[in-house]
C-alpha cells in the first residue's frame, strides 16, 4: 500500500501542511521537526519514491565506518566514536555507524542511496576498499589511520611523539632495558611509535 503525506501526519499526530512543507524544503516548521518528519518518511518507504527528498539527508547525516574488529579489541576507539557523535551533533549532524569486515567490504545502505554528506573511516581500511568509497564522490576522512598508497584526508594522533615520550618517561623511571611490543606490518601508527621508542633510546645512548 502506497505511503501518503497523511499517513505521514497521523505518524507524528501533525498536520498534512507541516508535512509537505517538510518534505518541499520550504520556510515553516523547525529544523528540528523537518528532520524528524523526513525521517518518518524515509521509515515508512515514502523517501524511496521521492528521490529528489535525499539532498536534505546528504546535508544532515555522517557515515562512521570502523571494522568489526576494533568493536571488541578495548576502550580508545569507544571513546573516540563518542567523541565523533557528539561534536556531529553539536554541529547538527546525526552519525551512522557501521561496521565492517575489510576482506568482505560492502557499503552501507545510507552510502549506496547517498543520504550522507561525508564518511568517516575510523581504524584500519584497505587501499582497495577506501579506493571504492573515494569513488563514490562523497567526501571522505580516516581517523587514526593513514595510506602510504592512496590519498586521503584524515586525523592522526602523534604517535612518534607519542612514542618518544612513553619511552622518554620509563627511562626518567630508572628502566635500562625498555622493550617495545607491536606488530610493525600492522599500520603506520605503529611504525611511527617504533620510531620515537627508539629515538629516544638513541638520545640517552642506550642504543647507538
Amino acid at each position: 500500500m502506497k505511503v501518503t503525506m497523511k499517513d505521514i501526519a497521523k505518524e507524528l499526530d501533525i498536520s498534512i501542511n507541516a508535512v509537505s512543507i517538510a518534505l518541499n524544503d520550504k520556510p515553516g516548521v523547525s529544523e528540528s521537526m523537518r528532520l524528524k518528519i523526513l525521517r518518518t518518511a524515509d521509515k515508512m518507504g515514502y523517501i524511496n519514491e521521492k528521490h529528489h527528498y535525499l539532498s536534505i539527508f546528504s546535508k544532515s547525516n555522517i557515515c562512521i565506518l570502523m571494522q568489526s574488529y576494533y568493536a571488541n579489541t578495548g576502550h580508545f576507539y569507544s571513546i573516540v566514536l563518542r567523541s565523533i557523535v557528539e561534536r556531529a551533533k553539536e554541529l547538527g549532524y546525526i552519525s551512522i555507524l557501521n561496521y565492517f569486515e575489510d576482506n568482505q567490504f560492502e557499503f552501507p545502505d545510507c552510502i549506496i542511496d547517498r543520504k550522507v554528506a561525508g564518511i568517516l573511516v575510523v581504524g584500519k581500511i584497505s587501499d582497495q576498499n577506501l579506493n571504492q568509497l573515494k569513488n563514490t564522490g562523497i567526501p571522505v576522512v580516516l581517523v587514526d589511520y593513514t595510506s602510504l598508497g592512496d590519498t586521503c584526508d584524515c586525523v592522526l594522533t602523534h604517535n612518534k611523539q607519542g612514542g618518544y615520550l612513553i619511552t622518554q618517561y620509563v627511562l626518567d623511571k630508572g628502566y635500562k632495558r625498555v622493550g617495545f611490543f607491536g606488530d610493525l606490518e600492522y599500520s603506520l601508527s605503529f611504525s611511527d611509535r617504533f620510531m620515537g621508542y627508539k629515538q629516544a633510546l638513541v638520545n640517552r645512548n642506550t642504543i647507538s
